[in-house]
């Protein structure tokens, strides 16, 4: 499942039903952390206040999934573990750690 989350908006209800969803069926899930050119262009945010942002979408969306799943879904999504990726549809760019460090 790739799970796509605006990094400015955040975990929505309709997230956590997809969440519930892979879960449930005991799918693999990948985060794609979308719109990331809103946190420069629109939020005007500086560097560590973004990463911070992203820090918690990232950290909402495990929560959500380890409500889900009781504890019992083995995998955090963690950006250095190559499950989270970062786009901008609008700049039409998207990468991983792995890709970017490449």
């Amino acid at each position: 499942v790739v799970l796509c989350v605006d990094v400015v908006e955040g975990v929505m209800m309709h997230t956590e039903l997809l969440i519930k969803q892979a879960v449930a069926e005991g799918l693999p899930i990948t985060l794609c952390l979308t719109k990331m050119d809103r946190l420069l262009v629109e939020l005007k945010l500086p560097p560590r206040d973004a990463y911070y942002k992203l820090l918690h979408t990232i950290e909402s969306v495990n929560d959500c999934i380890a409500n889900a799943s009781c504890n019992r879904y083995p995998h955090k999504l963690d950006p250095t573990k190559g499950n989270v990726c970062f786009s901008s549809a609008v700049h039409g760019w998207m990468f991983t750690l792995e890709s970017f460090a490449q």
